[in-house]
């Protein structure tokens, strides 16, 4: 087990922590599901780094074409991680 969100050789599809928070489990396009310990408090901040980076949310229209809903949720979470939202929390 590493940081989380290491050991993906390709994309990550999604994310899912359990309900107390202390872990976290991610689904990639590499077809792998990866498991690691997390602290919930130190989580949003650290996925926001790296989601910020990703290409998606950079140019979202050039990933889903005529997918309004989706260019929407990747503006959103841009959004959402521009704000910090953690902060209040």
């Amino acid at each position: 087990m590493g940081p989380p969100l290491t050991g993906h050789t390709d994309s990550i599809w999604s994310v899912l922590f359990n309900p107390e928070g202390t872990r976290i489990l991610s689904a990639g396009a590499d077809l792998s599901l990866r498991a690691w310990p997390a602290q919930w408090s130190e989580w949003p901040e650290m996925a926001c780094e790296r989601i910020k980076k990703h290409p998606i949310l950079k140019d979202p229209e050039r990933f889903f074409e005529n997918g309004q809903d989706s260019i929407a949720l990747a503006q959103q979470t841009k959004s959402a991680c521009d704000q910090e939202f953690w902060q209040d929390m």
